[in-house]
């Protein structure tokens, strides 16, 4: 449910598609790399933070599947970090403890309409469902 939006700047390359995960609680980068470089992201905390018991924790960052340094600097509202990736890089996933999801409110409400769908039809098929003993 935020309105908050996460900003970057890369450079030797160019941001495809970012996908929320909510079961891994991270965040997707698909990009296209033509040289080593680098992304900056400023991440809000409200759409993906790293945190226990409300004390910063560190984020995961994987570049292609592989664990990578990066650096981070932190403030109450956003947490920016500064990842670098070589020539060909594709996927870049930040793990965090809380993301939100992507379509938070539409999901929910599709879910409901599909469960009271199930509902009634099955309501409206019991008659011919039932035993005749």
């Amino acid at each position: 449910d935020s309105t908050d939006l996460i900003s970057y700047e890369i450079t030797n390359g160019k941001v495809i598609n970012s996908i929320p995960d909510l079961d891994a609680v991270s965040l997707l980068l698909y990009i296209e790399s033509t040289d080593d470089g680098s992304i900056t992201l400023t991440i809000p905390r409200s759409v993906l933070d790293a945190t226990i018991n409300s004390e910063d924790d560190q984020f995961f960052v994987l570049v292609d599947g592989e664990e990578v340094d990066f650096e981070e600097i932190a403030t109450s509202t956003e947490r920016t970090l500064t990842i670098n990736f070589m020539a060909g890089t594709e996927e870049i996933e930040i793990i965090g403890t809380f993301v939100i999801p992507e379509f938070g409110t539409i999901a929910a409400m599709i879910l409901a309409v599909a469960i009271i769908s199930i509902v009634a039809i099955s309501a409206k098929s019991r008659p011919g469902m039932l035993s005749r003993y």
